[in-house]
């Protein structure tokens, strides 16, 4: 649920459930929710997410809820059409027996237009430390680029304004 005010900012509400399993574990379950705001700076955008999470097997394996998840990003626009974007995440939890998992993540992405039509490319990095609950170890470092297609709006600054731009 969102609530827009057009130039200034957008605040909303996100919830979850979920579940997923690797061939050789029980399933897990998951749900979350959290509060999540952007704030509008002429060329500049804040966006700020914060949530719970709750993510348990049967046998109350994972992350109990005192689990949290905060996520800051901001954007900057060098033109209507072309953008930076920086972003960092945390996510902290106590295991059922009482051990900690954590992880950070973080990311780096320029997106801009190709053409005149609504086509923009992305080159991306994103990269992740995460401890988990035998205090072991891992390291993500992902390198993308992509094409996407804008609906209805007439430049990434736009979308950003006044198209869904939460994640």
């Amino acid at each position: 649920l969102t609530w827009r005010k057009p130039g200034t900012g957008v605040i909303g509400i996100f919830a979850g459930y979920g579940t997923g399993s690797h061939v050789d574990f029980d399933p897990q379950y998951g749900a979350w929710i959290g509060l999540e705001g952007q704030m509008f700076f002429n060329e500049v955008t804040l966006y700020a997410q914060a949530a719970m999470l709750d993510i348990s097997d049967p046998n109350d394996d994972g992350l109990n809820e005192s689990a949290y998840l905060v996520r800051g990003v901001g954007r900057y626009f060098f033109t209507d059409n072309c953008k930076v974007e920086v972003e960092l995440a945390r996510v902290d939890g106590d295991e059922f027996d009482g051990s900690d998992v954590e992880g950070t993540e973080w990311g780096l992405s320029v997106q801009g237009r190709l053409t005149d039509c609504p086509v923009y490319g992305t080159l991306a990095y994103r990269g992740g430390e995460y401890d988990d609950v035998d205090d072991e170890q891992a390291d993500v470092r992902m390198l993308t680029i992509g094409i996407s297609v804008l609906f209805g709006t007439e430049s990434l600054k736009a979308n950003d304004r006044d198209g869904v731009s939460l994640d």
